[in-house]
């Protein structure tokens, strides 16, 4: 059985939808961060 990938709603695979690109020192989440946006708008 083939492994499944996850991909962005545009077919781009995601290597990481566990953490969030961040500006350093804990600062605000990059607009950049497409599956991170994806995900939230899912969610609402």
């Amino acid at each position: 059985m083939a492994q499944k990938i996850l991909t962005t709603d545009l077919g781009v695979p995601v290597s990481d939808n566990q953490n969030s690109l961040t500006a350093p020192g804990r600062g605000p989440a990059f607009l950049q961060d497409i599956p991170q946006i994806e995900k939230q708008d899912m969610m609402v």
